[in-house]
């Protein structure tokens, strides 16, 4: 979700996917606009053409790497899932969507299993048993891999209730009259700098406060306040508190679990160090877990009923993510991309009807991207608003639930410090000019960071990766909490 292809309007909030001046410039901004605190991105200075590519560092390859994959994908026009021939052509209705094969929809209760939760102890004692897990997850990331970065989640009967509430939640929500709603709104921008008020979203997002709390609670509130006034029903209420917190709790763990588990398998290490490697991207010093993810609660703006033609409510794009969560909505419009057969798929035209909350679609973001040097690459994903098929219904409003599970602000300054600034003391300024070597450096460093927390106290380790490893007084790695950045801006 890229600011340079959407604009926001009215109260705004954080981005997902920019370019990494925007991004690790200022994670903070991040957290302030949950606060609908708007800042204007930096505009990065035109460079004369001949010297334009001496002067990019290791993040700016990593971006322009990451762009060519993007563009790519757009060769694919919106009315066809792929540019070989008119069979592929999209119906209106979204009913065609390509397929899955069946190693890329994958039983969520199996990789509990695989991270050692609900595992008898004499089987988690046994060699082969270990070694079982190791080749699973090598399976797991060559699947991973294989399909562009994304894989589908089956979700048991527990979890699958837990995202029917969500959606019921949102409806009750989003159906409420627009002067009970507190919702920010983003609309797309165009090539040539103009907004389409046609395209975009409506939301609402969370987060986890330090005590593990699911903050704000303006959703539950505001339809406990719209019962009170009408027909009070507290079965309603436990079922909407259960939709906002069972569902942020459900996808923050999904989203670690993929990660770590892919991670695992691609760098071939042990499932518990890749656990508390990703602890330590995501948490923080304190122990607030998920101190930068957020769940978006999101209604898409269908615009003008007449159109018909389909529409890009979201570019294509990927996210500054560890990985991100999607459960499937009614109205099909997530793509994902699939770079080795070149065709977009679309999960919810394979998965829709009634068995849909069964499902949700994890996607890999740009730091899992980083963390195992581009052995997994983000995901390439869009979503394509289809007319009614024949235009004989008006266009329905689009519900949308994705959960960004981001790393922490600490990696941010880290990486900016190290990979885009031009100071002396910066690598930046000494990489070598190879585009696979420069973007190679920032994967080293997550490279010395696993070896450190492995348990290598190599003295080449690099400075920046012992300050992220160790604080003055020796723990765990330091960096604000989301209150105490919510703290700072009000």
């Amino acid at each position: 979700m890229e600011t340079t292809e959407i604009a926001t309007t009215s109260t705004t909030t954080e981005v997902d996917a920019i370019t990494m001046e925007d991004v690790v410039a200022s994670a903070s901004i991040e957290i302030q606009q949950q606060q609908g605190q708007h800042q204007h991105q930096p505009q990065t200075q035109p460079q004369p053409q001949q010297h334009q590519e001496q002067h990019k560092t290791p993040f700016d390859w990593f971006e322009f790497h990451d762009k060519a994959r993007v563009m790519e994908s757009e060769k694919v026009g919106l009315d066809r899932l792929r540019n070989d021939d008119d069979e592929t052509k999209q119906e209106p209705s979204g009913e065609w969507g390509g397929s899955l094969n069946p190693s890329e929809i994958v039983s969520w209760n199996d990789l509990k299993a695989l991270m050692g939760r609900g595992i008898p102890s004499d089987s988690a004692a046994s060699t082969n048993y270990h070694d079982d897990i190791d080749n699973r997850a090598c399976e797991l990331y060559r699947s991973f891999e294989n399909s562009g970065g994304f894989l589908v989640l089956q979700l048991d009967e527990k979890d699958a209730s837990t995202v029917t509430d969500m959606w019921s939640t949102m409806d009750a929500y989003f159906s409420l009259p627009p002067d009970k709603q507190q919702i920010d709104i983003q609309v797309l921008e165009k090539e040539d700098g103009s907004h389409d008020p046609e395209a975009g979203y409506q939301f609402r997002q969370t987060y986890m406060g330090i005590n593990g709390e699911i903050l704000p609670e303006t959703i539950q509130n505001a339809l406990k306040d719209d019962s009170n006034h009408n027909a009070p029903n507290d079965n309603d209420c436990d079922s909407h508190r259960r939709g906002i917190e069972g569902s942020y709790a459900l996808f923050a763990d999904i989203t670690k679990t993929v990660g770590t588990i892919m991670a695992a398998g691609a760098l071939e290490k042990d499932m518990g160090l890749m656990d508390k490697v990703a602890t330590s991207m995501l948490d923080d010093r304190n122990g607030h877990p998920f101190v930068n993810a957020d769940h978006r609660l999101s209604r898409y703006i269908i615009g003008s009923n007449d159109t018909k033609r389909p529409k890009e409510s979201l570019i294509s794009h990927t996210d500054w993510t560890f990985t991100t969560c999607i459960p499937l909505s009614a109205i099909p419009g997530l793509q994902v991309w699939k770079p080795k057969s070149r065709e977009w798929i679309v999960p919810e035209a394979i998965l829709g009807g009634e068995d849909r909350t069964n499902y949700v679609v994890v996607i890999a973001g740009k730091w899992i991207e980083l963390l195992t040097n581009r052995r997994i690459t983000s995901c390439v994903h869009r979503v394509v608003t289809m007319p009614p098929k024949g235009n004989s219904r008006p266009r329905q409003p689009r519900l949308s639930a994705p959960f960004f599970c981001r790393t922490k602000r600490s990696i941010f300054d880290l990486l900016q410090d190290e990979f885009h600034e031009s100071g002396e003391n910066s690598r930046s300024s000494c990489v070598s000019s190879s585009r696979e070597q420069a973007i190679d450096s920032i994967g080293q460093t997550f490279g010395d960071w696993i070896r450190f927390l492995e348990g290598d106290r190599d003295p080449t380790i690099p400075d920046c990766v012992l300050d992220l490893c160790l604080d003055q007084e020796d723990k765990a790695p330091g960096c604000f909490s989301i209150d105490e950045i919510l703290g700072e801006s009000e």
